[in-house]
């Protein structure tokens, strides 16, 4: 699967989102909460001593990338060109 397939896979689930800056706020927002648990999940580990987490940090990442997927078609953008930046 390459990042355009993932987008539109992605959207099928975002039917919910408003293409409107209340749809542009919430894909922003749940973008910057998922990264926030990635990083707690490091400080954890890294501070905390607990074990790595490996399949939440994962879980964690898919969340930040669906997310990405919807505020870059909101923005007008494909994943891959925000990949290719």
């Amino acid at each position: 699967m390459n990042l355009n397939q993932y987008q539109d896979l992605a959207l099928r689930t975002a039917s919910h989102v408003q293409p409107d800056s209340s749809g542009l706020a919430m894909a922003g927002m749940g973008l910057a909460g998922e990264a926030g648990e990635v990083v707690d999940e490091l400080k954890k580990h890294l501070f905390h001593g607990h074990a790595f987490r490996r399949e939440k940090v994962v879980a964690e990442l898919g969340d930040v990338l669906w997310y990405a997927a919807v505020l870059a078609h909101l923005s007008g953008a494909s994943l891959e060109e925000v990949a290719v930046g």
